[in-house]
Formats: structure tokens, sequence, C-alpha cells
């Protein structure tokens, strides 16, 4: 068996421990391995490819182990039409969503090996412990009248949250960030790029902390938390199916009638409201007071009695 053979027959094994871990959160490996007729030497290199991965265990006997902290699969969504008639996938790994999302489709996973954030960073992804898909559209939409569905995507996170009671201290830092208690929750990369025929290829793509361990979230370059407490009385496919029926929502008004109705619901949850901050653009640095956003969804700032005005690009912003 070559290496990328048995590196499949591995991933293969650890989605069925993950899938049962999900149900009955405690695995028998003995059990286990005579239930589907494998080596129990196999099952063990599953079981560490998902600790490797970021999923916390927990011993619960001789070759037991529980989960942490309970998590519902996201398997069960496999092929349904949830927003509008895109057709919806579940894929357990997969290198980026973003990366491997076909055309007018959503695709989902629960663990991302290459996740994507802006400006080239990694998403971290363990198995089970966030929420993460892409969104892909072709448009014939002009890419610059596109640019404020980062906005409309974060909107989507909040409205989302309001049915479940848990909007709760969490606020939206332009362009692409959740923040909840100060820290960041979650991200969203937008993609565009052309297509056949004139159009134009969209891909949003979603990264939410869910139930990520302490000891994970203290290792990210920044502050980060997850997007809600007390997972355990959460639904994560039913609050993803949520997420993504408003998201399709929210992007077809959005198409058709532009971004003013956003805009009025983004300043209820703007992070950086009244702030002071700095923006990053390569080598160039500008300090300034935050004035909120235009209505093309662009930053705005005052700068030495200057008002500026800064698309997302690749800009970096931090409340100082």
């Amino acid at each position: 068996m070559d290496t990328e053979t048995s590196q499949q027959l591995t991933i293969d094994l650890a989605q069925t421990l993950f899938q049962d871990l999900c149900k009955i959160q405690t695995i028998d490996i003995k059990k286990s391995a005579q239930k589907l007729d494998v080596k129990r030497l196999s099952l063990q290199q599953a079981l560490n490819w998902l600790t490797d991965t970021g999923l916390v265990l927990h011993s619960a006997g001789p070759e037991r182990w529980r989960l942490q902290t309970p998590v519902q699969a996201l398997s069960q969504l496999q092929h349904q039409q949830i927003a509008g008639d895109l057709p919806l996938h579940y894929i357990f790994s997969t290198t980026s969503t973003n990366t491997e999302v076909v055309n007018n489709s959503i695709l989902i996973a629960d663990h991302q090996s290459q996740g994507q954030g802006r400006s080239g960073r990694t998403w971290i992804t363990p198995p089970g412990q966030s929420l993460c898909f892409s969104y892909c559209r072709l448009l014939p939409q002009d890419p610059q009248t596109l640019s404020g569905l980062s906005i409309v995507t974060a909107l989507s996170v909040i409205h989302a949250l309001q049915p479940f009671d848990r909007v709760d201290g969490v606020q939206l830092k332009w362009p692409n960030d959740i923040y909840r208690l100060g820290k960041k929750a979650g991200g969203i990369l937008l993609q565009l790029e052309p297509a056949h025929n004139n159009m134009h290829r969209m891909v949003i793509g979603v990264g939410l902390n869910w139930c990520a361990h302490q000891q994970l979230l203290d290792e990210i370059d920044q502050p980060c938390t997850n997007l809600v407490e007390n997972v355990e009385n959460l639904d994560r496919a039913e609050f993803l199916t949520v997420l993504l029926n408003r998201l399709h929502t929210n992007v077809e008004q959005f198409l058709s009638h532009g971004l003013a109705e956003f805009l009025q619901d983004w300043r209820k949850y703007d992070f950086l409201h009244d702030k002071k901050i700095r923006i990053r653009h390569g080598l160039r640095s500008i300090e300034g007071q935050y004035q909120g956003l235009n209505s093309q969804g662009m930053l705005t700032i005052e700068n030495n009695n200057e008002l500026m005005t800064l698309a997302s690009g690749e800009v970096s912003v931090r409340p100082l």
C-alpha cells in the first residue's frame, strides 16, 4: 500500500471514529476494531490523527476514549438543499473548502489541513471544534460591486445567532472578523475571480470557533475565543443550517438592493465604533479616529484633520 493510500485509509477510519464519538461520545478501540474488521493498530493510528489535528479526547479506561465536549456531526447535512437551490456537500477532511468548493454550491467540512485566512494566513480547523464552509456562486456583477459581501456575511452570523439568543458580546470588525467579548471568534475570506462568459466566481469562506480547546486558542497569535458559550445547549448542525439559509437570503437581498440596509444594521455591532485605530497597508501605517463606513462599505478614518477612505483589500486594522 503506497503512502497516499495509507494516509487516506487513516483519514477514512478517523472519520468513522469521529462519527461514533459524535453519536455516543465514547469509543472502545478493541470493540471498534472488531466491528469494522480492521487491525487495532490501524484504529490507533486514526485516533492519533484525530488528536494530532486538535481534537481533544480524554481516557475513559483501557483503550476507551471520550470527547471533552459533545459535538454534533455535520454529515447529516450532506446533499441537502439548504440555501435556495444550491446543493450542499459535506466532506470530513479537506485542504481548504475555498479551494475545493465547486461552482454554485456550498461545501462544509469538519477539518481543514490548509484552511485559508486573509493575507495568506492559515485558519486552524480542528475536527468538530469549529464551523467552516464555503459558499460559491457564479455572478455577472462587476467584482468591485461585490466587495460589500464581507459585511453581508458577517451580519449573517449575527442574524443566525439571534433566534438562539446568543448575540450578547458579539461584534463585527471591518472588514471580515467576528469578535466576542473583545476577542476574535471567526473570520471571513471573500475571493472574487473572473470566470467564463463575463461571469465572476465569488467564494465566501467562513470559519467560526465553536468549541476550540483553550490551549489551542492560546497558541494563536492574537486573542481568540469561541463564538458562543455553553455549546452543549446549541446544536452545531442546526445553527449551521440557520446560518446558511440566512447568508443566502442576505446575499440575494444585497444583489437586488445593495448595501444600505446592511450598513444600518452594522452600526449596532461595530467593534471599531468610537475607537482610535491603526491601519497597515504593506509598509504604510496610518493612525487616526475611526469614522465608520461609507455607503460602499469602505472604512473612513480621520488622520491629521483629513478624512481618508480605504477599501478592504489587504488592509489590516487594529484598535489602539
